[in-house]
């Protein structure tokens, strides 16, 4: 992928919808759910907005920048932001690799339906 590309991916990612979310944010969860089932975020700090939260099954602690994810917890943590990938998706996926390694099953969690919920949370 050339340099022009991945910047367009990353312009895309980097887009902000109505609900305050990235795209970045929206996918890299939305594929997270499809795993461990539905995850409570909460906004941290607004000088640096980040959504944080518990991820289901685990002892691990989801961080999702508009560009970066985070998680924390383990024996290994998972700290990743867009200098470290090319395209965004890339970056997703290694989030949900992470994730699933690190599920006491490794058994995929079945959504039926549901979406994630983000509280108003105070500066973390």
């Amino acid at each position: 992928m050339d340099r022009e590309v991945s910047e367009s991916a990353w312009r895309e990612a980097n887009a902000l919808g109505d609900d305050g979310r990235t795209n970045f944010e929206r996918v890299a969860l939305s594929e997270l759910e499809a795993i461990v089932g539905p995850i409570t975020l909460a906004r941290g700090s607004s000088q640096l907005p980040y959504l944080f939260g518990p991820i289901p099954g685990t002892d691990l602690t989801l961080y999702l920048y508009a560009d970066e994810a985070q998680v924390h917890g383990g024996p290994r943590i998972f700290r990743k932001e867009r200098w470290d990938y090319r395209p965004p998706q890339d970056s997703i996926e290694d989030l949900v690799s992470f994730v699933h390694a690190s599920l006491p099953s490794n058994n995929r969690f079945e959504r039926s339906r549901g979406e994630s919920s983000v509280n108003q949370g105070g500066d973390r």
